[in-house]
């Protein structure tokens, strides 16, 4: 009786690993017939930033992102790569003049004082010097993060990081 079950056994697990072959075969067969081919698939892409702006322009097309997509912006954002500057521009003085301009054009709650001297790293930073007087046009970036403000310095606009200002107090500025 022990042969006749032995036997029983070894039919019954060959028809399941036959089944299971089958299954996995027809499995292979609808997941090919659903991928693209290789003409339709995109080029390689040759550096880091295309990849990751490649899978950022993804994350933002599946839905359940969508709520957590300022996270996902300011994640990219600080993986992007800094362009190296060759040669550091000298940063230009504000005058009295653009500073005037700023004193009669914004009130006083919209202006700001630099805390110490800042270089733009950044498209469309500012590099400024201590003490400058800005004015605020808006208290984020384009991608939305608040770290970065958009100013006025009565002669460009542009972007600081908003650790580096202090609100501006008039009576401070007079003692100097």
């Amino acid at each position: 009786e022990l042969q006749r079950f032995n036997m029983a056994a070894y039919i019954i697990l060959s028809n399941c690993v036959l089944c299971l072959v089958t299954l996995l075969r027809a499995l292979m067969g609808k997941a090919l017939v659903g991928a693209p081919s290789v003409h339709q698939l995109p080029p390689p892409l040759s550096n880091i930033a295309e990849v990751q702006n490649s899978i950022m322009d993804e994350l933002n097309n599946l839905t359940f992102v969508k709520d957590n997509a300022q996270k996902l912006i300011e994640r990219k954002v600080s993986f992007e790569k800094r362009e190296k500057k060759t040669a550091v521009p000298e940063v230009q003085h504000q005058t009295e003049e653009q500073r005037s301009w700023l004193l009669s054009e914004y009130p006083l709650s919209r202006l700001y004082q630099l805390k110490r001297k800042c270089n733009g790293c950044q498209e469309q930073d500012l590099s400024l010097l201590e003490g400058e007087l800005v004015a605020l046009l808006e208290e984020k970036d384009p991608l939305g993060s608040s770290s970065r403000w958009l100013v006025d310095t009565g002669g460009a606009q542009g972007y600081i990081y908003s650790t580096f200002l202090k609100q501006y107090n008039p009576l401070r500025d007079s003692q100097r």
